[in-house]
């Protein structure tokens, strides 16, 4: 079989171990393998999005480290190419979101891509030409390169199948796009359920509804009763621990059982937890079906309740929120309800204290919707997510039926979907056979930590050297003194000297 993966981030992340991981997979078996890497082409990344040349040279170098530790033939590793049709389109004026989102080329949605990405980059969704118009134009006219080069490779190539991260960025979506415009397979690669796992979605990305419920299902029919028993309470008890499971922890900062000041246990109180809105604002599919914004809904639901003085609501808002200044967070200060009391992102409340002592959850699609289920509270689905339709969570018809639930809920949903759901999250994916987890975002790959091919490593060391002790300290002063850096930059001589290291790591590849 003839395989290309597109691998494009190296610095930084277990990304490329993963990919790495599954490029050796199929070298094992024997397939012909293609490596399609960035060259330095991209102009806004994920993880360079102002195209800092010596991130980029970092990037470059590292991935050809592990290229040349998996044995991957020289012959074998492509570049992506400028492609002059991607800098000659005339790209309109986005004055909301939804024009970014609908903007298409050839059929290939590189305006969602876009926005995806930039959403994520900024913690902003309102994306507009005003606002971001250079971004904006950078991101789709390397979003429309990268369709132009996989046009170009498929067929050059002669592909059987395409590996791929994730598939909803602005360089990662165009791919996904045209193997389902030409009928290739194609396999995206995400996070598992724990940090030893990475999951696999044949033909599918990660935000299927459909293809992860049938997975769920799946691995909840496979598994022997009492092991998936074991395994879906022990997804709970970690999550309610604050032990890490796939990605970051944000309870371990709150005070056990602590509950907000003046919570007064005689009311109705109702726990709504929010997400982060940009976390799904280009997903097709995963719009609010009820309200604007999750904003909305909350103030929907206070005036509704403002004769009600035996009700009372709790917004914990989401911890990932704390740093941010997008117009989710200014609207949150601006939520002002004598029945709704606002808890920060830096709230030290226990976010499971709250969860038992009140009446009713209501989430917008974060984990606290399942888990609340799982520890016998009624639990508000008011948005999308995964465990939607497994039956462990309350959706309502509509806005009025949603007031009915919070006024007289006082039982849960049945747990099984909710087990099945952690059985899923617990268990999901292939175990790495290459590499091994540190943290997060670090581990060893075939037994050591990837650094940079030798001649960046030199660079680095020497440019360390010259900077250490007094007089590394007044070098550095002459040239800020001097603006000998600006001046470098500006005649392109690191630019120049960046290249050159590259071209020496190309070279030297054997």
């Amino acid at each position: 079989m003839n395989i290309l993966i597109f691998t494009v981030y190296s610095f930084g992340t277990r990304l490329f171990e993963t990919q790495l991981e599954l490029m050796k997979n199929e070298l094992d078996e024997g397939h012909q393998l293609h490596v399609l890497k960035c060259g330095k082409v991209l102009e806004a990344c994920m993880f360079n999005t102002k195209h800092d040349l010596l991130q980029c040279t970092k990037c470059q170098s590292r991935a050809y480290n592990g290229l040349q530790k998996i044995g991957v033939p020289k012959a074998q590793i492509h570049d992506l190419k400028h492609f002059e049709e991607a800098r000659q389109v005339e790209i309109p004026v986005f004055n909301q979101l939804e024009d970014l989102l609908a903007y298409e080329y050839e059929g290939i949605k590189v305006g969602r891509g876009a926005a995806s990405s930039m959403i994520t980059q900024t913690r902003d969704f309102e994306i507009n030409t005003e606002k971001y118009g250079a971004r904006i134009e950078t991101n789709i006219r390397m979003a429309i390169n990268v369709y132009l080069n996989f046009k170009h490779y498929l067929k050059a190539l002669k592909i059987d199948k395409i590996l791929v991260f994730n598939g909803r960025f602005a360089e990662q979506r165009p791919v996904v796009e045209i193997a389902e415009q030409l009928g290739i397979p194609y396999t995206v690669h995400e996070r598992g359920g724990t940090l030893a796992k990475y999951i696999l979605y044949e033909n599918a990305t990660p935000f299927s509804f459909e293809y992860n419920y049938k997975e769920i299902n799946r691995y909840w029919q496979e598994a022997e009763p009492a092991y998936r028993e074991e395994k879906s309470s022990e997804w709970y008890m970690q999550r309610r621990k604050g032990i890490p499971q796939n990605w970051y922890v944000y309870i371990n900062d709150q005070e056990k059982n602590a509950l907000p000041e003046g919570f007064d246990p005689k009311k109705r109180n109702i726990a709504i937890f929010n997400t982060s809105e940009d976390e799904c604002k280009a997903l097709e599919g995963w719009e609010n079906p009820y309200f604007e914004d999750q904003n909305a809904a909350v103030a929907y639901i206070a005036e509704q309740f403002a004769e009600r003085p035996d009700v009372h609501f709790y917004l914990r808002v989401h911890p990932n929120l704390g740093k941010v200044d997008n117009s989710q967070v200014r609207g949150i200060k601006e939520l002002n309800y004598p029945n709704l009391t606002v808890l920060p992102p830096d709230s030290e409340v226990d976010s499971y204290a709250l969860m038992d002592t009140c009446a009713v959850t209501i989430t917008f699609g974060s984990t606290m919707g399942i888990e609340a289920t799982y520890w016998d509270r009624p639990s508000i689905l008011v948005g999308q997510s995964t465990y939607k339709i497994l039956g462990s969570v309350y959706i309502p018809d509509d806005k009025k039926h949603l007031l009915k639930m919070i006024a007289q809920l006082d039982s849960p949903m049945p747990k099984l979907g909710a087990k099945q759901y952690s059985f899923w999250n617990a268990t999901k994916g292939i175990d790495f056979k290459y590499y091994e987890p540190v943290s997060v975002n670090n581990g060893k790959f075939m037994g050591e930590f990837l650094g940079y091919e030798n001649h960046l490593d030199t660079y680095l060391k020497k440019k360390e050297q010259r900077n250490a002790g007094l007089k590394g300290k007044a070098f550095r002063a002459f040239k800020k003194v001097f603006f000998v850096d600006t001046i470098l930059d500006k005649t392109g001589f690191y630019k120049k000297q960046l290249n050159r290291l590259y071209e020496k790591a190309t070279e030297s590849y054997p």
